[in-house]
């Protein structure tokens, strides 16, 4: 979670990442951190609804480990999330970014 000045730059950054993430769809990435071995990332479908952002992702050489990431505000906050699962239609990311927005907001 990040907290901004006000509810148009918390807004601001879910625009602009929507814009990012789906220029990231159908695309594949490798994801090269010290001492260990490379990880090839396939980013597969983006959405934007309901005011949730959500990006799929999975692991080449895996089977079915499937990433999730959900972005989503509540006020001046951003909530990010990232869940991982070998469930491919878990939707835990989706589901605990619109919990947290609704605790923000006292929902």
């Amino acid at each position: 979670m990040v907290s901004f000045s006000t509810p148009g730059d918390a807004t601001a950054l879910y625009t602009e990442s929507v814009r990012a993430f789906q220029a990231c769809a159908n695309r594949r990435y490798t994801y090269d951190q010290p001492g260990q071995p490379a990880a090839v990332w396939n980013v597969r479908e983006v959405a934007s609804t309901g005011g949730v952002l959500a990006a799929t992702l999975n692991q080449e050489g895996t089977d079915d480990w499937v990433c999730r990431r959900a972005l989503t505000t509540a006020g001046t906050i951003v909530i990010d999330i990232l869940t991982c699962s070998d469930n491919p239609t878990d939707p835990a990311a989706v589901t605990i970014a619109r919990q947290i927005a609704a605790k923000v907001t006292g929902q």
